[in-house]
């Protein structure tokens, strides 16, 4: 009698032990998703009009293209992701040298080019231009036109975040209008026309 207690007690205590043992390594499960989007091409621009054409400026005065004239340059983003716009002067077919801290940051053989991203077919005056347009010999990122609104006019002057050159959707077209100011004295020929150029890069917008 007394073997068959110890033999029920140790069945007793063997079960004890699997059923605590089975609460202690109780385990519970969950699930990570990783989302991704696979894109046929990533980065792609087309410069849909390149050229701006001034014409004749005096010597130290400053001009600015207009809605109603051929004087913007038009961007397009042809790629699969937003982009952001950066500029830099690289080129020029004399020796001037670009002004790089303000609008008037012009002197001999010296000029200004700002520009600002803006919509075509808006109201686009002298007042949408701060020395933070200036393009310079160095690369410069777009912003926002309601932030720091380099190279677009703020959003109180007319910008738009639809039209600067940040953050620009698959499709997304930008037009460029241009301030320029003219050295105030030239060391080459006078009435000769010259080129410069301004290269546009796209980044991707994170």
């Amino acid at each position: 009698m007394k073997d068959i207690k110890k033999f029920l007690i140790m069945i007793f205590a063997v079960l004890f032990v699997f059923a605590f043992t089975k609460v202690v390594f109780a385990a519970t499960s969950g699930q990570y998703k990783i989302k991704v989007a696979v894109v046929e091409e990533a980065l792609g621009i087309q410069v849909v009009a390149d050229t701006v054409d001034l014409g004749y400026v005096v010597k130290g005065s400053s001009v600015i293209t207009t809605d109603n004239s051929t004087g913007r340059t038009i961007t397009k983003n042809t790629g699969a992701v937003n982009i952001t716009l950066k500029l830099q002067l690289t080129g020029c077919t004399t020796s001037w040298t670009a002004g790089s801290t303000s609008l008037t940051d012009n002197g001999g053989d010296k000029y200004v080019l700002a520009t600002v991203f803006e919509r075509w077919d808006g109201t686009h005056d002298w007042s949408h231009y701060g020395d933070e347009d200036v393009i310079t010999t160095t690369e410069k990122t777009c912003t926002a036109a309601s932030g720091t609104h380099i190279f677009a006019p703020s959003t109180s002057q007319g910008g738009s975040d639809d039209w600067d050159g940040y953050n620009i959707p698959p499709g997304g077209e930008v037009s460029n209008f241009y301030f320029f100011k003219a050295p105030s004295s030239l060391t080459t020929e006078y009435g000769r026309q010259e080129t410069i150029t301004v290269t546009v890069t796209a980044i991707q917008q994170q």
